[in-house]
């Protein structure tokens, strides 16, 4: 599932719609709102349970157009596309019938079709149609690097599977988002690999590979973090010494619930690429991405939450990122153009703790796809974060290190940025 599973499972996923203002209301309005406060109860009720539903339920969107692509031809490390996917800004993942390819930002275009360099990752290139895939990676721990396993993580709840890298005493632990898959993070753990760190990418409770929930629903973090916990138990069972939290999406979101409330004594870095701060903007653009005017969207949430809170014990209040949480060096990583998660949240938790906080903002990238919009960039932000918790584990103090990077979008060479090894 792509990185717009989480916004499927709360509620849609669109582009952001704004409401008008909302002064001088008149008689239409007010009649608007009886109806709406008329229908609540029942559409609030739909919504907490649609919020809260377990990922494994939440609907898979077919591709978009602008995400098909074909291959025509292969020549010398290139292929030839076309479709409204073809000429894309960035660096993706393309998943074809008989494999799994990697195709360059580099793009030239000519009569046949728009060239782009392509590396196989996966299976064979035989020209065809395919999709393309913001992952990035193939869903295989292979991916990540060539002698990655399948381990189990033995949480409250049960074992559940994730994928591991051995390497140092290090260890940097991968949490993705809501309706998202363990590979999701691949993109950030990459560059963490290549640096000879070892390397868990983890499931948590109602995935489709890991034990329910004991009521069935998602807890959006507050639950979740548990297993995120029994993951770094895991971790320093194994040998860790020092743990690094990456989180994706709602995967941010748990690693801060963890940050606030697990044994994080051994943590000495963070990564939050697109994190939830706070759910109550997520679920507002989510319902605004159905249609919902802007008017029935502010009367309709306050109940909602409410039945959220009473009916499956799920407090977005509570869930809101302790930013005085972060403790250690921190790299987070928001694409202006997210129509999931408000990069304004981003924008709040850099500015609150630029002590601590080195913030990647990338223009035009989407959710939890700022590695693709600029790889380079972004794996040499990683690269940095090492280094600034390296010298913190070393006895230096973390200090105001805080800096705001621009992504370059220039073209990138080479083009494949986090290549598994």
């Amino acid at each position: 599932m792509d990185d717009h599973g989480e916004a499927r499972a709360v509620g849609a996923v669109g582009a952001d719609r704004r409401h008008p203002g909302r002064r001088g209301l008149g008689l239409a309005s007010a009649s608007a709102l009886g109806s709406v406060a008329a229908a609540g109860v029942g559409v609030a009720a739909h919504y907490a349970r649609r919020m809260t539903d377990p990922p494994s339920l939440a609907p898979e969107d077919p591709p978009r157009d602008d995400e098909q692509v074909t291959i025509h031809a292969v020549d010398d490390g290139h292929a030839f596309l076309s479709g409204d996917g073809a000429d894309r800004p960035g660096v993706w993942g393309v998943t074809m019938p008989g494999g799994y390819v990697r195709i360059g930002a580099a793009r030239e275009r000519t009569p046949t079709g728009v060239r782009r360099p392509v590396r196989v990752l996966a299976g064979d290139l035989v020209p065809g149609h395919g999709v393309l895939d913001a992952y990035a990676h193939p869903n295989r721990a292979t991916s990540l690097h060539v002698d990655a396993t399948e381990v189990a993580v033995i949480g409250d709840l049960g074992a559940m599977p994730a994928h591991h890298v051995a390497g140092d005493d290090t260890w940097a632990i991968g949490v993705h988002g809501r309706a998202a898959a363990r590979h999701e993070t691949f993109r950030a753990l990459g560059p963490i690999v290549a640096a000879g760190h070892s390397a868990l990418a983890i499931s948590y409770r109602n995935d489709q590979d890991a034990p329910l929930s004991p009521d069935g629903r998602s807890h959006l973090g507050g639950t979740e973090w548990v297993d995120l916990a029994a993951a770094m138990d895991h971790a320093r069972r194994h040998g860790a010494r020092r743990i690094i939290l990456a989180g994706c999406s709602m995967g941010g979101a748990i690693v801060g619930q963890a940050l606030a409330h697990a044994d994080v004594h051994d943590v000495v870095a963070v990564l939050l690429d697109a994190p939830v701060v706070d759910w109550h903007p997520v679920v507002a653009r989510a319902a605004r991405s159905l249609g919902i005017p802007g008017i029935a969207v502010s009367a309709l949430l306050v109940p909602t939450r409410a039945m959220a809170r009473s009916r499956h014990r799920v407090d977005l209040d509570a869930l809101r990122f302790d930013a005085a949480a972060l403790a250690v060096p921190t790299l987070l990583v928001h694409g202006v153009a997210d129509d999931v998660v408000p990069v304004e949240g981003s924008d709040e938790l850099a500015t609150r703790r630029d002590d601590v906080v080195t913030y990647l903002r990338v223009p035009d990238a989407g959710h939890v796809r700022s590695w693709n919009a600029d790889p380079a960039t972004y794996e040499a932000a990683v690269a940095s974060l090492l280094q600034r918790a390296s010298r913190t584990t070393d006895g230096a103090e973390v200090g105001a290190a805080g800096t705001a990077l621009a992504a370059s979008h220039a073209p990138i060479e080479p083009l494949f940025g986090g290549r598994p090894t």
